[in-house]
């Protein structure tokens, strides 16, 4: 069961004359309100673009090339400009197809900018292994920056994840469920997040 995925689509999410979200918020704080719809097959004779063409930190770039990333998909093609320009991006693509870099990117590339304090980037995820898979991502592509990060799930000791909250992290990658916990706890706030991202939100 369930409904067709269309593979590759990106979407903007079209926002109100208020400038209030008028669907999903994959990413906050858009910058614009234009609704951009693109399907990403490879294009015959396209001008190869590569990572650099994004104007991604030096450090972002060392961790990139560490990956021996080179050219950018089709996916994030379409969808790191809109979302590092903060505007809210709705994207499916198949498995692996590099969508996580096309959320990973642009929250390293933002939090790096603008100096703060708590978590201000939050992922959530459905599964535990998911969590920490984006996790690991996450943490290769800002090996070269000062962000800190950590994972939030069940079937594990809560401790580490008790120690890292109270400690303070930049991005918190969760499972609803144990989020949910340490929120009850008073162990984890979330009142300063910017960024939000709902990882195989369906």
């Amino acid at each position: 069961g369930g409904r067709p995925r269309s593979p590759d689509l990106l979407r903007a999410t079209p926002r109100a004359p208020d400038g209030s979200p008028t669907g999903s918020l994959p990413f906050a704080n858009p910058a614009g309100s234009t609704t951009v719809r693109h399907r990403c097959a490879p294009r015959k004779n396209s001008v190869q673009m590569s990572f650099s063409d994004f104007r991604l930190t030096p450090a972002l770039q060392r961790g990139i090339a560490d990956l021996g990333f080179t050219e950018p998909t089709p996916i994030q093609l379409a969808a790191l400009p809109p979302a590092l320009e903060g505007r809210d991006v709705l994207a499916a693509a198949m498995t692996g197809s590099g969508k996580t870099a096309v959320f990973a990117l642009p929250i390293l590339q933002r939090l790096m900018g603008r100096p703060g304090s708590g978590v201000r980037a939050l992922v959530l995820t459905p599964t535990r292994e998911l969590a920490a898979q984006v996790h690991e991502h996450l943490r290769a592509l800002g090996r070269h920056t000062k962000l800190t990060s950590a994972t939030v799930f069940g079937g594990v000791s809560a401790g580490p994840q008790l120690r890292a909250l109270r400690a303070g992290v930049d991005i918190v990658v969760a499972t609803p469920g144990r989020l949910l916990d340490h929120l009850g706890s008073g162990a984890a706030r979330l009142d300063g997040v910017e960024i939000l991202v709902l990882d195989e939100a369906d």
